[in-house]
């Protein structure tokens, strides 16, 4: 089924790293794309539940076409895989963020097309588990071994994910540095394991140097993205019939422990600038809205209060700027 050249064959220490390596970004890269999801849809459990569960029927679409397709080429193939995964993964996430914050087409519509990069690493990653076992010098074993260090490398990048990489440094470099991983894979298989062709190498070489030099901007390059996608969501959310939105600025933007902040300023054509805020996505006040919402928190309890009687007032919470 595959070629017998043993000179693309990867010694078992090797084939460990490269699993545990594929199969950690696999599982990130889904994780990614749930979290995408999460912003541009809401509904955080369902996004995710759908996710997973998309990634593991499509592991299983990509071992099927492992046995439908009789691949007689492992090595290229495998090399093939990997660098359109190092490739996916960012691409994949852009287009979450963008385009399913469009107005191109119906909510239901995005919703649905932005699940494809989700079904499309994991075709890829189903392929990588028996790609990697013929690999392998020792074949009788190797899937069973393959298929354990898989499992675990999975549990890697899911804590690795939970516990730091999103946390401290959020979407944009957390996939820039899967990528990165992933194309390190690609070189490191192209230059010590598999007598390829030499523009296999120069090709996973350049991918690595590209990523590498992202990763050094990746700061600025989530602020681009970042404000971007905000900016159209803020847009496609607020917009209303026969007053559009000329312009969004985004004032300020953080995220604490608990939430992720958005204050941002609005300019609809014929109508006062609109300021607001927004926490996980959800509005808790703008200018237009200010006064009533506060009347509606001050009024009622004052009316228990005599007039004119001096009052010692604690304010608890206060987060919406006014």
């Amino acid at each position: 089924m595959f070629d017998s050249d043993h000179r693309s064959h990867v010694r078992e220490p090797a084939v460990v790293v490269m699993t545990l390596a594929v199969a950690a970004c696999s599982i990130i890269y889904e994780l990614v794309f749930s979290q995408a999801l999460t912003v541009v849809f809401g509904h955080t459990v369902t996004r995710y539940a759908l996710t997973i569960g998309l990634y593991l029927f499509s592991l299983g679409l990509g071992a099927f076409l492992y046995a439908r397709t009789g691949l007689k080429q492992a090595a290229p193939v495998f090399l093939l895989v990997e660098a359109v995964l190092s490739l996916l993964g960012p691409a994949g996430l852009v287009f979450i963020l963008l385009f399913g914050s469009s107005s191109a087409l119906g909510g239901s519509m995005r919703l649905v097309l932005c699940h494809a990069p989700v079904i499309a690493v994991g075709v890829l990653s189903g392929l990588e588990l028996p790609l990697l076992a013929e690999l392998s010098r020792d074949r009788q074993r190797s899937f069973y071994r393959v298929l354990g260090w898989d499992y675990l490398g999975s549990l890697l990048g899911t804590v690795g994910y939970a516990l730091w990489l999103y946390p401290r440094h959020g979407l944009v470099v957390t996939v820039l540095a899967t990528g990165f991983i992933n194309a390190g894979v690609a070189a490191m298989f192209s230059v010590t394991r598999w007598r390829g062709r030499l523009v296999s190498r120069v090709l996973a070489g350049a991918a690595v140097a590209i990523y590498g030099f992202a990763l050094l901007s990746a700061e600025r390059i989530a602020d681009r993205v970042e404000e971007t996608y905000l900016r159209a969501d803020i847009v496609s959310r607020y917009q209303t019939v026969g007053v559009p939105i000329r312009r969004v600025d985004v004032l300020d933007r953080f995220r604490t422990r608990y939430q992720r902040v958005v204050h941002f300023r609005m300019f609809r054509e014929h109508v006062r600038v609109d300021e607001c805020l927004e926490l996980d996505g959800q509005q808790q006040v703008c200018d237009f809205g200010s006064e009533a919402y506060h009347h509606g928190l001050i009024d009622v309890p004052m009316l228990f209060f005599p007039e004119g009687k001096p009052l010692r007032v604690l304010l608890l919470g206060g987060g919406d700027y006014i």
